[in-house]
């Protein structure tokens, strides 16, 4: 009997170690876009790049929703070449020393839940640490984030005030042809159990 039970047991051991995808079933790892806005008096410059991430998200608790998404300022442009490069510049960005804009949070409030079919959504409000320019701030922001079996769709939108990062610019051209604050979005789509 004792024998028969210890074959089960090693049995149901090596049968849950082996399991690959449940062993991890919130892992998300996303790929996508962000974008900004500024809006100054002189100019008005669209900024694109490509955003990615790695998240902990579970649909039956997603206040305990946890990871991290950055930019690489490499990907990001505006339309125009010269202007690209003096956003990475030393004046500005200076993306040689802080290559990457990021936001890690752990945690959220959530606001609201809804399903409609298949597709789940969740309203949540986030906390978490934002860098830019290799200056680190808290930042709250409300992310929408939608589910459809596997799938997992995540947007948000926030201002961001370039002083609070000591980006300064050409003198001159801050506030004038870029503005003191700019609007970022980012639209993200990953897979739950992705490694």
């Amino acid at each position: 009997m004792n024998t028969f039970k210890s074959s089960i047991t090693s049995l149901l051991t090596v049968a849950l170690l082996s399991a690959p995808a449940l062993s991890a079933p919130g892992n998300v790892k996303f790929k996508g876009q962000a974008r900004f806005v500024s809006d100054a008096p002189m100019e008005k410059i669209n900024g694109i790049g490509s955003a990615v991430g790695s998240v902990n998200f579970d649909p039956e608790a997603p206040a305990s929703v946890s990871g991290k998404i950055s930019v690489p300022l490499s990907s990001m442009e505006t339309g125009n070449k010269k202007r690209d490069e003096h956003m990475r510049g030393g004046e500005w960005l200076e993306a040689n020393k802080c290559p990457d804009i990021s936001f890690e949070f752990s945690g959220a409030k959530l606001l609201d839940q809804s399903s409609k079919g298949d597709v789940k959504a969740f309203k949540l409000e986030v906390e978490g640490k934002f860098t830019v320019h290799c200056v680190t701030k808290p930042l709250k922001t409300t992310v929408t984030l939608k589910t459809k079996g596997p799938l997992v769709k995540v947007d948000s939108a926030f201002p961001v005030v370039l002083a609070d990062h000591k980006i300064k610019g050409k003198e001159g051209v801050m506030g004038s042809k870029v503005g003191n604050s700019v609007k970022a979005s980012v639209s993200l789509k990953g897979k739950m159990g992705s490694k």
